[in-house]
């Protein structure tokens, strides 16, 4: 099972998210289909009655064209350091799935394997580029 976010800062999280569906005026229902979960479902983020995880988190970002950083960053799940790596790797395998999930598990990890994780999976997509 996804871990879920921190609780923390997911206030700060779900209002950005809708801060972004304002801003380009969009549906929540439109928002939902696009990152493929259930309208009723981003109705209860929204609302603070379900806590979304990393995958929904992420799936939101990619639709809204935000960055996961950014995400994780308010979420309280990276630190500064990781931030800057996060911003280079999501770049390089933002068109490709298979990496994207890769990417998803490593930043499920805990803190200190999460960052060696980081490290190696940046080195090996910097020798494949």
């Amino acid at each position: 099972m996804p871990r879920k976010l921190d609780t923390n800062n997911l206030d700060e999280l779900v209002l950005l998210i809708k801060q972004e569906i304002i801003k380009r005026n969009l549906s929540s229902k439109s928002v939902a289909l696009g990152a493929g979960v259930s309208p009723s479902y981003l109705s209860e983020v929204l609302t603070g009655k379900k806590q979304p995880s990393l995958t929904i988190v992420s799936d939101l970002a990619e639709y809204l064209g935000i960055p996961w950083s950014q995400f994780l960053q308010l979420s309280g799940r990276i630190g500064n350091e990781e931030e800057v790596l996060l911003i280079q790797i999501e770049e390089t395998v933002k068109e490709d799935p298979m990496l994207k999930n890769i990417l998803a598990e490593i930043l499920n990890l805990d803190d200190d394997k999460r960052q060696k994780a980081l490290d190696a999976f940046s080195k090996a997509l910097s020798e494949i580029k």
